[in-house]
């Protein structure tokens, strides 16, 4: 795992509500917004290429935070990315 916080742009980001896939990128700084989504813990998808498909599993979304960052310390780098 690669600990150095580094934004993903442009990654592939995606949920599953109530069976049906719900997606976003990120943008410029790994941001991303996906909505609607309820507050509640949620298994989320990350997939940027050059890169493994993730999943975090639990990330709680909360009424007050609508926006979340995906950076290199959420993901695995192939080992080819790691300086």
């Amino acid at each position: 795992m690669y600990k150095r916080q580094v934004p993903i742009p442009y990654a592939s980001v995606s949920t599953l509500v109530s069976g049906h896939p719900l997606s976003a990128t990120t943008d410029d700084d790994g941001r991303f917004v996906l909505k609607p989504l309820s507050p509640g813990l949620y298994g989320v998808t990350f997939f940027s290429m050059g890169m493994k498909k993730t999943l975090i599993p639990g990330v709680e979304v909360t009424t007050d935070r609508a926006t979340y960052t995906v950076s290199y310390t959420h993901l695995t780098l192939p080992t080819s990315d790691l300086v």
